[in-house]
């Protein structure tokens, strides 16, 4: 069993796409972005004020003392908005080909881990 990050195979789950969106709201996270981000989505006026509270709310955590080391978390470095240039559709046959592929090798990935488990517990 891995117990370690370093241990993990990372290979079957660092897929990259091309970064292809219709919008990219700038890096960083404060109240204006957070209006740009609502325009673009066009919430109505109780959700705009729900991220701005999120957004007070946010501010004042002290960053949590268990779990990784979030002391170098740069939110200025960060777009937190990205709308993609793909279409959302339920129809699989509209999805892109290169989501189909991705989903593809995830699903070969997990397919082959079980294959592994079961040959390993049956030795």
């Amino acid at each position: 069993m891995k117990t370690q990050v370093e241990e993990i195979n990372r290979n079957i789950y660092d897929i990259k796409n091309k970064d292809e969106y219709d919008f990219k709201i700038k890096k960083g996270l404060t109240s204006e972005i957070i209006n740009e981000i609502s325009n673009q989505k066009n919430d109505p006026d109780w959700m705009r004020e729900f991220r701005q509270k999120a957004l007070e709310v946010y501010g004042n955590l002290e960053l949590p003392t268990w779990g990784p080391d979030l002391s170098e978390l740069n939110m200025d470095e960060i777009a937190t908005y990205v709308r993609p240039k793909s279409k959302m559709t339920g129809n699989w046959d509209e999805v892109p080909e290169d989501i189909k592929n991705t989903f593809d090798k995830l699903r070969n990935s997990r397919s082959r881990k079980k294959k592994l488990s079961r040959s390993r517990s049956s030795i």
